[in-house]
């Protein structure tokens, strides 16, 4: 008993929280779930929309479904934010979240909108649900960030600070090629290395997602 009191003296508060089983520990890593596997949903479901509308015969049913499932992984990518605000003050993440999870919301409005009213937005809105959404994923890598300093996790701190470059280089080359298809400086070749960069960010965010969780898994 002395000794594991003695151990604990010795942790941070965000270690001791990290180990302690609360319930807002239990809330966290629910909101980091429905983040996992929402990111997940909109990847399969990207993939499975590209596969359909380059084939032959376009089955317009599958698409709809496969638009469903976006629509549901984007929901997932904003209730899991909002599940996470549960933290303690002391990680200094709560106003983070709240931003992330106030602009993850466009997705679901142009994930949405795209399923049930095609062709309603305008280009310029679809331009901000866009952008809104990117500084979304962002502003929630900077959360993990602050949570994962808040545990005293240096090896999570180096992934989660590698992501946030990697997206914010990433993002930034696919806007690039927006600006520059916008003057008529296109490439055949663009959509593919916009698609492929954003499909690698992703899957990296579900992969620090998941260390995150599993950091926060208390030690039996």
């Amino acid at each position: 008993m002395e000794e594991s009191d003695s151990t604990d003296s010795h942790r941070t508060p965000g270690e001791q929280w990290s180990q302690a089983g609360s319930t807002s520990l239990k809330r966290t890593k629910l909101g980091l779930s429905f983040v996992y596997f929402g990111i997940g949903l909109v990847v399969l479901s990207a993939f499975g929309i590209v596969y359909f509308m380059f084939a032959t015969e376009v089955r317009i049913t599958i698409i709809k479904i496969l638009q469903l499932g976006n629509l549901v992984g984007y929901m997932l990518l904003f209730i899991g934010p909002v599940i996470c605000l549960s933290v303690p003050d002391e990680s200094k993440g709560k106003g983070l979240l709240f931003a992330a999870a106030l602009c993850l919301s466009t997705n679901l409005v142009y994930s949405g909108t795209e399923l049930f009213d095609p062709g309603y937005l305008t280009e310029s809105m679809i331009t901000f649900l866009k952008l809104a959404g990117d500084v979304g994923l962002v502003l929630f890598i900077l959360f993990m960030k602050k949570l994962a300093i808040y545990i005293n996790h240096s090896n999570l701190i180096s992934k989660v600070t590698l992501l946030l470059y990697l997206t914010v280089l990433i993002l930034g080359g696919e806007w690039l090629f927006s600006v520059l298809e916008y003057f008529y400086f296109t490439s055949p070749f663009n959509p593919l290395i916009s698609l492929t960069g954003i499909m690698f960010v992703l899957a990296m965010y579900t992969y620090v997602v998941g260390l995150l969780k599993e950091a926060l898994t208390p030690s039996s």
